[in-house]
């Protein structure tokens, strides 16, 4: 079955029409050729930006297609509904940039379409509202985070707001003031929980607050050394799961009607072989079923939990990554892939995903990539 979806946008007075087809088998292999984006670190490797990877699953090949260049591309995500891919430039302790590049599906250029330096260094994390009115830029370095309103073309039009924090906590080294990682939004828009892995804390804002500066927040303590990096929201917005970095543990917590943390439900580590803990990222299944969580460390790992009604997890798989130092992976849209980015080994692995049990297993596929740290499906 083919099934073609157009996309028709008003850019300029100009109007272009794209076509995307997807080419589905069985239920196995419901989508065969794929387009990827994978963000790379460029300083000291041979990277030379983002890499466009085409993904046959039928004949089991990946050949990239095209290279964006950037420095530093460690964060990528994209927009359909305008075909926008923004991207990060971590510069070190300079003050980093947030981008927006147009892609033509027609030859899979990039069209530059806005640069905003994020007022921190070492962004990190990109989040999109629901909405695509709002961009947060999470800075690792300055402990700051910054949001850009977008324009219903996608472009970046002006900076909103900027929080800067000022924690710390019990890790010698990573804890010495604050290193916001990540910001993420409710499932229904209305609020965002932004994770300070410096400080063991995560701060809660109204997401129609967040935007503007010096409103209130609700702060949350994690427990001490923890280093929450990630999170990751049931889709009926009664629990929240959080990764801990340094401690390579999961953190379960049950919200309240406002969607703020009420309990604190459960700790689960996600790896327990010997060896030092690296966590990176977590993500549910569409169906709220099954959560996957990557350990890099000396552990290159993925967990695989399956979910109860009452949001606790038990612990079902733990699966080596296919390479090391995964730091980033994403879903195939019908969810029967995973692709995780092995920095170190310059190499994203692919798995496929058994739907009803969860479970993972390891194709003989890969995708040959220097320094990859980020996957985005276009």
């Amino acid at each position: 079955m083919i099934g073609i979806s157009i996309y028709v946008f008003n850019f300029d007075l100009v109007f272009e029409i794209q076509l995307e087809e997807h080419y589905r088998t069985s239920k196995m292999d419901s989508i065969i050729t794929l387009i990827f984006a994978i963000g790379t670190y460029t300083v000291n490797t041979s990277s030379e930006g983002i890499y466009l990877v085409e993904l046959n699953l039928s004949n089991k090949s990946a050949e990239i297609v095209k290279t964006i260049p950037a420095t530093n591309p460690s964060f990528v995500h994209y927009v359909g509904d305008n075909a926008t891919l923004y991207y990060v430039e971590e510069v070190g302790n300079r003050v980093g940039s947030i981008n927006a590049v147009r892609i033509d599906f027609a030859d899979l250029s990039a069209k530059k379409l806005s640069s905003f330096m994020t007022q921190g260094s070492a962004p990190c994390h990109i989040a999109i509202s629901p909405d695509q009115q709002t961009l947060i830029a999470s800075n690792y370095s300055s402990g700051n985070f910054t949001t850009f309103e977008l324009t219903p073309e996608g472009e970046i039009s002006r900076e909103m707001s900027n929080y800067k924090f000022d924690a710390r906590s019990t890790h010698p080294s990573r804890q010495k003031q604050s290193h916001i990682h990540s910001a993420f939004y409710t499932p229904n828009g209305k609020n965002v929980y932004v994770q300070d892995l410096g400080g063991d804390c995560i701060y809660q804002f109204a997401a129609n607050a967040v935007t503007k500066n010096q409103q209130s927040f609700v702060t949350h303590q994690m427990p001490k050394g923890a280093g929450p990096r990630h999170l990751t929201f049931s889709p009926n917005n009664e629990f929240v799961y959080v990764i801990n970095e340094l401690n390579g543990t999961i953190d379960a917590y049950g919200l309240n009607e406002n969607g703020y943390i009420k309990n604190h439900i459960q700790t689960i580590p996600t790896d327990t072989t010997e060896g030092d803990n690296l966590c990176a990222h977590i993500r549910l299944s569409l169906d709220g079923r099954f959560l996957y969580a990557s350990n890099r460390g000396t552990k290159n790992s993925i967990a695989v939990y399956k979910v109860a009604h009452n949001g606790m997890l038990s612990l079902v798989q733990v699966i080596n990554s296919g390479g090391e130092g995964p730091r980033h992976f994403e879903f195939t849209p019908d969810e029967n892939f995973i692709l995780v980015a092995n920095q170190y080994t310059n190499n994203v692995s692919i798995f496929r995903r058994n739907e009803q049990d969860g479970l993972l297993s390891k194709m003989d596929l890969e995708i040959k990539v220097p320094s990859p740290v980020s996957v985005a499906q276009l």
